[in-house]
């Protein structure tokens, strides 16, 4: 018992502090004969974690993020290339735009390096007026030519896989998937389920035909961990009943905390979440033979749904090419995909040879792993809920 508590402890400590560690941000580049413009475009929260050493030091985050800028924008050229600040602007949803200009110089070229430096696993988007290009810790300089120029299906492709493989609570809701069902067969349909409902709300919300709300999504991908976990422990569990009580009790006391103190969620969400555990964990306690072999699967289609926006958060963080669009968000699919597949496969080879060399260290580590993603996935539920 000492044992798995230190496994779950160890799972809970490695992913609970960030269920997304990829930084993402934007630029819209005006060049002249004359001078360079620039608008850098983050998030509130990318901005705080890019000069978090500055503002430890008690610089304010304005000064600090001026600062950060004026080293990131190296550009050259013919003139006098170096940066200055022109503002720093917080716009209405909290995102920091920072403009910068070099007003005598003919750009050539910009790098980014000292971006990718500080912060490896950030992904940049430069918007010009001939297209864009995707730059990365691999591709960290801006080539001004002529010509139309697009970021890459290819790169996008890339992106996707690195983003699945940076999303915790996405990979942490496949490794439940995987304590869930107990066939390869159970496995393929449920995944298949899933990657119709995550491709679906990616495509839609990408072209702007849905428009999620990042404060409800959020906290939902969470659930959709600790609740899985907790359906396939109503099947093994002795007392499937404690558990089911104990669980929909604990969603109930968050429910009413929310509803008193925040009110983060709506109503009608807190219902609907109630509804699906009292029904999908109610049927669990069943025999697993009586159980319907499309349950699974049409839930995790729903989960799906809830994960593709959270994909899509990326991608409207960063944008996508206004030429060859559609191929983009595809080939962002497709590496999500490719991404998904490395980890299952991954995680299978790991539980092969646990089978071919300690037979008896499966269950254990099963154990333990549930016990940890039902604690992350609370975890990051509530905090969600209530830290926003």
């Amino acid at each position: 018992m000492r044992q798995i508590f230190l496994l779950c402890l160890m799972l809970f400590a490695s992913v609970a502090a960030n269920a997304h560690s990829i930084g993402r941000s934007s630029s819209y580049w005006h060049l002249s004969d004359g001078g360079v413009k620039v608008d850098w475009n983050l998030s509130g929260a990318e901005a705080e974690a890019l000069v978090a050493d500055k503002l430890a030091g008690g610089m304010s985050l304005n000064a600090a993020l001026s600062q950060y800028a004026s080293k990131v924008m190296n550009i050259t050229g013919e003139g006098q290339c170096s940066v200055e600040v022109e503002q720093v602007r917080v716009k209405a949803n909290g995102d920091y735009v920072v403009s910068l200009i070099a007003p005598n110089c003919a750009a050539s070229s910009a790098s980014l390096s000292h971006l990718f430096e500080s912060a490896p696993s950030h992904v940049h988007l430069a918007h010009m007026e001939n297209g864009e290009s995707l730059l990365s810790v691999r591709k960290p300089v801006l080539e001004f030519g002529e010509g139309t120029i697009s970021a890459s299906p290819v790169e996008y492709g890339g992106l996707g896989v690195f983003h699945i493989l940076e999303g915790f609570d996405h990979l942490a809701f496949l490794l439940a998937l995987l304590i869930a069902v107990r066939t390869v067969k159970a496995l393929f349909w449920c995944v298949t389920g899933f990657t119709l409902g995550h491709s679906l709300t990616l495509i839609l919300g990408s072209l702007g035909v849905l428009d999620p709300i990042p404060e409800v999504v959020e906290p939902l991908i969470a659930f959709t961990i600790a609740f899985t976990v907790i359906e396939r422990a109503l099947h093994v569990a002795e007392k499937p009943g404690k558990v089911f009580a104990g669980a929909l009790m604990f969603v109930g006391a968050l429910a009413i905390a929310d509803y008193l103190l925040l009110q983060t969620l709506p109503l009608l969400v807190w219902a609907g979440i109630g509804l699906l555990s009292y029904c999908v964990w109610g049927a669990a306690m069943e025999a697993e033979e009586k159980q319907p072999r499309y349950m699974l699967p049409i839930v995790t289609l729903g989960f799906g749904l809830l994960h593709g926006f959270g994909f899509y958060g990326v991608l409207s963080e960063i944008g996508l090419p206004q030429t060859d669009t559609i191929w983009a968000l595809l080939g962002f699919n497709v590496g999500v995909e490719i991404g998904q597949l490395i980890f299952l496969g991954a995680v299978l080879a790991v539980v092969w040879m646990l089978d071919k060399l300690v037979k008896e260290a499966r269950p254990v580590l099963e154990l333990a792993t549930s016990v940890g993603l039902v604690m992350v996935g609370m975890f990051w539920f509530a905090e969600r809920v209530y830290l926003g």
